[in-house]
């Protein structure tokens, strides 16, 4: 049974970091990873650095790649 654990997420630079964070745990390179999730070390690279106008199916591919999900969290004081 592992832990379940939870990054809050809330900007494109919280989630690169998040991101890069959790690559640099398992000492995974950039290249590594760009390579396992389909993508490009540029792109992986604007991603880490919180680039503003990543393509969303390829975040997602590197999400998995890292063993992680997106989850949605709502509010319930938003009306």
């Amino acid at each position: 049974h592992t832990m379940e654990k939870h990054a809050a997420c809330t900007s494109t630079q919280a989630l690169g970091a998040a991101l890069r964070k959790e690559r640099k745990k398992h000492k995974l390179t950039q290249a590594d990873v760009a390579f396992a999730a389909g993508v490009g070390i540029r792109f992986l690279s604007d991603l880490e650095s919180g680039k503003p106008t990543v393509q969303l199916e390829k975040v997602l591919q590197v999400v998995a790649v890292l063993g992680g999900a997106i989850l949605l969290r709502w509010n319930s004081d938003r009306s």
